[in-house]
């Protein structure tokens, strides 16, 4: 199954009340791998760097925002000024960020430890052996 790893704050946003729901993945990329309803499990990242399947979410497509009116998409991507600065550096010179709609699906709780480590990467390929049986799991 395909994964997307999100830090585990930014995941957070996508189980906020209706209202307050973060829909958009802000990137600097549209998606090229998915199609409008393909299925992704998002996997949060902790700050300890642990990996948790959290949900399941629908790809609804790419939305391009210009920079100039990003603000206006906050309800939408939830990033305020200081994390769009904290992510894509000090300068951004791109004239435009990409939303990736994604709608949650079903949520899990607690969620699935990956016991697999990943890399720095956005998007990871997993298997049903990489989640780590809910006997061997340590607190």
């Amino acid at each position: 199954m395909l994964g997307l790893m999100i830090q585990e704050g930014h995941a957070r946003k996508f189980f906020l009340a209706e209202g307050e729901r973060k829909t958009f993945e802000v990137r600097s990329k549209p998606v090229k791998c998915l199609e409008d309803g393909d299925r992704v499990a998002l996997i949060s990242v902790s700050p300890q760097r642990k990996h948790t399947i959290v949900a399941i979410l629908r790809f609804e497509g790419n939305v391009k925002i210009p920079l100039a009116s990003f603000a206006k998409f906050f309800p939408l991507h939830r990033v305020t000024d200081k994390e769009l600065k904290d992510i894509f550096g000090a300068e951004i010179t791109q004239t435009h960020l990409w939303g990736w709609h994604l709608d949650v699906v079903e949520t899990f709780e607690p969620g699935f430890p990956l016991k697999v480590k990943m890399g720095p990467v956005v998007w990871r390929y997993f298997t049903l052996e990489d989640i780590e049986d809910s006997d061997s799991q340590q607190d």
